[in-house]
């Protein structure tokens, strides 16, 4: 008889699965919450929908290489190194380490 192989694994796995289903729905919900907010914006700068979402894609591209350069910087100023945020940055002080 084949039983199921998930069935065997161990029930750390199942709370790290759980887990990480958790946080992947609490950042998406946060991510798709902005449609709410999209009309009131309109209205009130007096922009279209899709100028707004223009602002908005082009703020996502720009926040990555702001990044870098606010960190790059950072390190000009400081001797000690900034605390890596996100998993990119986290390699990378990983490897200059």
């Amino acid at each position: 008889m084949s039983r199921c192989p998930l069935a065997r694994r161990p029930p750390a796995f199942f709370v790290v699965l759980v887990a990480s289903c958790i946080v992947t729905m609490i950042s998406m919900g946060l991510r798709s919450s902005m449609g709410v907010s999209l009309d009131p914006v309109t209205e009130s700068l007096g922009i279209g929908t899709s100028t707004f979402g223009l602002l908005v894609a082009i703020h996502g591209l720009m926040w990555g290489p702001g990044q870098a350069l606010a960190g790059a910087v950072l390190r000009l100023f400081i001797e000690e190194k900034p605390v890596p945020d996100r998993t990119g940055t986290s390699i990378v002080a990983a490897w200059e380490a």
